[in-house]
């Protein structure tokens, strides 16, 4: 009989040792590192190269469809702020410098080797704007869904616009994105140095004007009357400079309700007819003809159109295309009637020299370059030099323009200043020599 088994003996297991901290989760990628990593496998030449054992970053597998997870907004983004932070907000970036970095940064990030969609995840996350953080992440979850990225762009207007648009179009579809993006950000990064160099030749002079004009405002309503009613009682016999200016301040001081008003209503017809468009066609034609801004405007108008013509046709747009995009993107109407002109001549079989030829408001070197292009076939490299040239003549005129500007702007004033102030004080010198 078989000996019934003793049992088992249990022994009591050690105490486990508490378990390590688990490794904290793996820091995203930078825009760095990724480059870093894309470069260094570039780098390596040959068969002999020994395999890698990671993969880069940039062959992680792609993350799970729609928009990627966005950082939460900050207060100014949203609102928050009150004031002060709406205000910041919009003073951060506008709309055309967020599109002008965007293009850069992806140009930078293409030519590294980077694909398209991390570029676009890289960038949607780091945007300073909420409203263009989403539109890029829209943008990315159509590029995801195989939509093309120009078709995507297509859907957000505001800052996407049609020349943005077609140059794109054209890249995907010859093969060149990169290098279209890259003239892409190389026109507008020219577009916006022009529009600043613009703005600080303006700005000043209208600044001073407003300044001076206000300084004679608050002269002629609270100080000449202290003057004028003191000078009263004492029966002084008034200069003609002197009652002359005070009897331009006592019309304005009778009138200065209705004066108000008047600007008032002025600004606000002014407002609704440029909404309408009632004065643009008018002032768009003086503009150009102006003394000493008309010129620099022609020629900042002729860097745009030719800086324009030369990166679309070097994207390979059609000619006939690059002609419609030229003429709604120029502000100026007489450029835009001028550029439907041509496309209606080229259309019906004219040369694009022979077209440009009954606008005399544009500069003769056009026309030269435009000629010698068209014979040599070299258009684009012709059209990009009219641009550079222009654009020295640009910054030479706007540095002579403020050379000279503010030194007469300040005789203005001074001159305005020195009338007022002999108008109030003649009268006390000949009191002073009717006492002695």
């Amino acid at each position: 009989m078989a000996e019934p088994k003793k049992p088992a003996k249990t022994t009591k297991a050690a105490p486990k040792a508490p378990a390590a901290p688990a490794p904290p989760p793996a820091a995203a990628p930078s825009v760095g590192d990724s480059i870093r990593q894309t470069l260094a496998a570039k780098s390596d030449d040959g068969p002999s190269a020994a395999p890698r054992t990671q993969p880069a970053v940039f062959e992680a597998p792609v993350a799970p469809s729609g928009p990627p997870p966005q950082p939460p907004p900050s207060a100014t983004d949203v609102g928050g702020g009150g004031m002060f932070g709406s205000i910041f907000t919009r003073a951060r970036k506008s709309d055309p410098e967020l599109v002008n970095v965007f293009l850069r940064q992806l140009s930078v990030l293409l030519s590294a080797g980077i694909p398209l969609m991390r570029a676009l995840q890289i960038l949607s996350s780091r945007s300073e704007s909420a409203e263009f953080r989403a539109s890029l992440g829209e943008v990315m979850a159509d590029v995801e869904k195989g939509i093309q990225l120009w078709a995507a762009l297509a859907k957000h207007p505001r800052w996407f616009n049609n020349m943005i648009v077609s140059v794109i179009r054209t890249g995907e579809e010859s093969g060149s994105l990169v290098k279209v993006i890259d003239y892409l950000a190389n026109y507008r990064d020219r577009e916006a140095d022009t529009k600043r160099t613009l703005s600080k030749a303006v700005t000043y002079p209208l600044l001073v004007f407003v300044l001076a004009i206000a300084v004679v405002l608050v002269l002629l309503i609270f100080v000449i009357p202290v003057f004028r009613d003191q000078l009263e009682v004492n029966n002084a016999d008034l200069p003609w400079i002197t009652r002359m200016v005070f009897g331009f301040s006592g019309a304005v001081m009778s009138a200065k309700l209705w004066i108000v008003l008047g600007v008032l209503l002025g600004y606000f017809v002014f407002l609704q007819a440029r909404k309408r468009g009632g004065f643009k066609p008018l002032l768009h034609r003086v503009e150009v003809h102006l003394p000493i801004f008309g010129p620099i405007l022609t020629n900042i108008y002729t860097v745009q159109f030719s800086t324009m013509m030369s990166i679309l046709l070097q994207s390979g747009v059609p000619l006939l295309k690059t002609l419609d995009l030229v003429g709604e993107a120029i502000p100026n109407i007489l450029f835009q009637d001028a550029f439907r002109y041509i496309r209606g001549n080229v259309e019906r079989g004219r040369t694009l020299y022979e077209s440009f030829l009954p606008f005399k408001f544009l500069p003769t070197l056009v026309l030269d370059m435009v000629a010698v292009g068209e014979e040599s076939g070299r258009l684009p490299e012709a059209l990009g030099a009219v641009a550079s040239h222009h654009q020295r003549e640009v910054d030479y005129q706007t540095a002579v323009v403020g050379t000279l500007v503010e030194p007469l702007l300040l005789g203005f004033m001074g001159v305005v200043v020195l009338f007022v102030a002999l108008s109030m004080f003649l009268p006390y010198f000949r009191l002073i020599q009717v006492v002695q």
